[in-house]
């Protein structure tokens, strides 16, 4: 396993097996609240990991999980960012 970061801009896979979610960086220039998806999944369906709401007043958001608090996934990282950029911070095979 290696941490890797990783920028999304459209429906990413990022790792394909278990693994662990540092932290997101979540930004967009929309004049409404935007939605980001985050899946334990090798597409972007089935069982969410996270979902993330971030209005126009709160980009960029940062969302840090501290160790032992990894956001974990065992079947892969998928991440569909609507119309936001989305920095993400993981480990696991990639």
């Amino acid at each position: 396993m290696r941490t890797i970061t990783t920028n999304v801009s459209s429906n990413t896979n990022i790792h394909a097996g278990s693994g662990k979610v540092i932290s997101l960086i979540i930004s967009h220039t929309e004049s409404t609240a935007q939605t980001v998806n985050s899946y334990d999944a090798l597409t972007a369906a089935g069982d969410k990991l996270i979902l993330v709401q971030v209005s126009p007043e709160a980009s960029p958001k940062q969302i840090v999980f501290p160790r032992p608090y990894y956001l974990t996934f065992e079947t892969g990282l998928t991440v569909e960012p609507g119309n936001c950029e989305v920095i993400v911070q993981s480990v696991g095979a990639v």
